[in-house]
């Protein structure tokens, strides 16, 4: 196990979550990420041997219809439901990334945010893979943060 992550095994991993989980199908795309202040940004944070972040981003609409494949409800307009299956689409991502890296890193609780007037910051950390998606309700964007780790001082005998 290891803190890096090929393209290949994000794009394999996404897709596998999203075909299980929702039922939908993504495709893998030369999409360029760009900033959007329609986007919903949810977040979830690795600890222990492979610090970093797994970020996953989607216009609100398209949010709204991941949600409505989650539950089985319709979802007109971004509400607390279509938050919280947001949150758990992270974690599942997450947890996913999380079986990729060093054993017994930490993963936490997913959290969510809407806009552009808010600055996300990982201290230390540079996006390591990012790929862009298309589905039948829009694009989504899944970047792996590594937060890089200063060297251990030597231990002192």
């Amino acid at each position: 196990m290891s803190s890096t992550l090929q393209a290949t095994d994000l794009d394999q991993m996404v897709e596998g979550v999203f075909g299980t989980m929702l039922v939908i199908r993504l495709e893998c795309t030369e999409l360029p990420w760009f900033p959007d202040p329609d986007r919903l940004t949810a977040t979830v944070h690795f600890a222990g041997e492979s610090p970093g972040a797994a970020v996953i981003e989607c216009a609100e609409e398209t949010a709204c219809r991941l949600a409505g494949a989650l539950t089985g409800i319709d979802h007109a307009s971004v509400d607390e439901d279509v938050y919280d299956a947001l949150a758990e689409i992270v974690n599942m991502v997450g947890g996913n990334l999380k079986s990729l890296l060093h054993a017994g890193c930490g993963l936490s609780m997913p959290t969510v945010v809407n806009g552009f007037d808010y600055r996300q910051r990982l201290p230390g950390a540079c996006v390591s893979t990012r790929a862009g998606f298309e589905c039948d309700w829009g694009e989504v964007w899944v970047t792996y943060l590594l937060e890089e780790k200063p060297p251990r001082p030597p231990r002192r005998s």
